[in-house]
């Protein structure tokens, strides 16, 4: 069969299609648009504005889906709709507009979700899951295969970005703005041991913060464009240059990453934040993620 999930961000608007056959997902499809709902929120409320740029590019979605023959697709929505106060507002006005019903995710279904996701793509049984996203980040750690626990941030690359910065990239201070901010978030949070984890070795990075990372790590360091293994040195060799040297940050992210250019160093930061808290030696960017473990759940229902 032929499936296709549609994830709504605070940053990007994403739809894969996949094919299952023998129990294995397989994407046929991908695509990415940059939408900027967070930019639509005022005063925690969506606006219509950000509703009308929702329907759009759902229905040039829904669009490709059929050009794609799919049996069943799924739309799902995260920090973007979720940390709203208006959010059946929302998603009733959406579903008035184009019939498609969006099923906001807790942050516990999104941490969760996307550790099921990687499971499906990386052979590692030990690890700590992280996904930057663009309104919210979450951590997963994991043993022996197993989830232990996990955590959602309300800090995302868009959100710090909108509250701090007021140019192309982060000048100085704002960077040490942001990075007092989410070190605030992150050590005001007493319901994750991150020191229970420090024997960890590997970080499994999931989301658009990654892949960015990765092109950025890959393009610097002159790397194969199919490496998905981010060394720690190489990780903060990079910080350092995208940190201090204006110019050659603003031509390698236009490079590498242009569509990620407003919000790509905040995801650095809150990566580094995390980093930081443990003794990882290197981060495996998985092709599969939040909406894999998405699929894999609906398909488990349907069953």
């Amino acid at each position: 069969m032929k499936y296709a999930v549609i994830d709504i961000g605070s940053n990007s608007i994403k739809l894969r299609v996949y094919k299952i056959k023998n129990d294995k997902i397989n994407i046929l499809f991908s695509n990415r648009i940059t939408a900027g709902l967070a930019y639509h929120i005022e005063n925690n409320i969506m606006t219509y504005e950000g509703i009308i740029k929702a329907v759009e590019v759902l229905n040039e979605y829904i669009s490709l889906i059929k050009n794609f023959s799919v049996d069943k697709y799924y739309i799902y929505a995260t920090a973007s709709i979720r940390n709203i106060e208006n959010t059946t507002e929302v998603t009733d006005e959406i579903f008035k507009l184009t019939e498609c019903r969006i099923d906001v995710l807790s942050s516990k279904d999104e941490a969760t979700l996307g550790f099921k996701g990687i499971m499906e793509d990386i052979d590692i049984t030990d690890g700590l899951m992280i996904d930057i996203g663009g309104g919210s980040s979450e951590a997963v750690s994991f043993m022996n295969g197993e989830k232990k626990e996990d955590i959602s941030f309300p800090i995302g690359s868009l959100n710090l970005y909108k509250k701090f910065v007021h140019d192309f990239l982060p000048a100085k201070e704002e960077i040490e703005i942001i990075t007092k901010n989410i070190s605030k978030e992150i050590n005001d949070t007493d319901s994750f041991s991150f020191d229970k984890y420090k024997n960890i070795k590997s970080i499994c990075m999931i989301g658009g913060t990654a892949y960015s990372l990765l092109k950025l790590i890959n393009n610097h360091f002159d790397l194969n464009k199919d490496n998905k293994v981010i060394q720690l040195s190489k990780f903060k060799e990079l910080k350092k240059v995208l940190l201090n040297d204006y110019s050659k940050a603003k031509e390698l992210i236009i490079k590498s990453c242009p569509d990620r250019v407003h919000t790509i160093i905040p995801g650095i930061l809150i990566l580094d934040s995390i980093i930081d808290k443990t003794y990882a030696e290197n981060i495996i960017v998985s092709d599969y993620g939040l909406s894999e473990g998405y699929l894999i759940r609906k398909i488990k229902e349907e069953k």
